[in-house]
């Protein structure tokens, strides 16, 4: 009977840590701070999400803003949603695009995830097959014209390359921030709390 219940306890100590694990590895979330001080006037946040090629179908979703927003925003081809319910943007060959307007001069915050879709037509680069085209995340601050950038930036704040089976890579200004979090963290910790328990009843 004691057995059973050690493996009953090493069992669901397993499920808590492979329900962390699987997110963790899959879509991690990006935690990203937009350092908008010694900028002055409005200007829109804006995320610009384009498969490249014949890219695997990808979304990127953005949540949790926080920062000095102004109620108009910009949307393009296959983008939706708002700062409070959250926006998404799925990638294509054309302009998919959401543009949030800002007052300038404080921290712009937010959390990006992506949801990339396998893709079996992919090959082995290492073989010399083709790999899977990618899709590009450009996030900018933008003058209220949607056409420049805003005074005091001079390029993209920052930049995501998503490919089918890899993780994110991404580059950064000097006014931007990106702290990857593990949106599963939780879990995982009641997974450890859970395993160090079976350890001290082992002893």
């Amino acid at each position: 009977m004691h057995a059973f219940k050690s493996l009953m306890l090493h069992a669901i100590v397993a499920l808590a840590l492979l329900s962390g694990a699987g997110p963790l590895l899959a879509s991690p979330v990006y935690h990203i701070s937009i350092d908008a001080r010694g900028l002055s006037g409005q200007g829109y946040l804006d995320f610009l999400f384009t498969g490249l090629g014949s890219a695997a179908a990808a979304d990127v979703r953005l949540t949790n803003f926080s920062g000095d927003f102004d109620r108009s925003t910009y949307t393009a081809s296959n983008a939706q949603g708002s700062l409070d319910a959250g926006v998404t943007i799925h990638n294509d060959t054309g302009w998919n695009e959401f543009g949030q307007l800002a007052n300038l001069g404080g921290l712009l915050t937010f959390d990006v995830q992506f949801d990339v879709a396998d893709d079996p037509a992919a090959g082995d680069p290492a073989a010399g097959a083709p790999a899977a085209a990618g899709s590009s995340l450009s996030i900018a601050l933008l003058d209220p014209d949607l056409v420049h950038y805003a005074a005091g930036t001079g390029g993209d704040m920052v930049t995501f390359q998503v490919y089918p089976g890899q993780p994110p890579s991404f580059t950064a200004s000097d006014r931007a921030a990106v702290v990857p979090e593990p949106a599963t963290l939780a879990q995982m910790a009641a997974g450890l709390v859970l395993l160090g328990a079976v350890r001290r009843r082992r002893r």
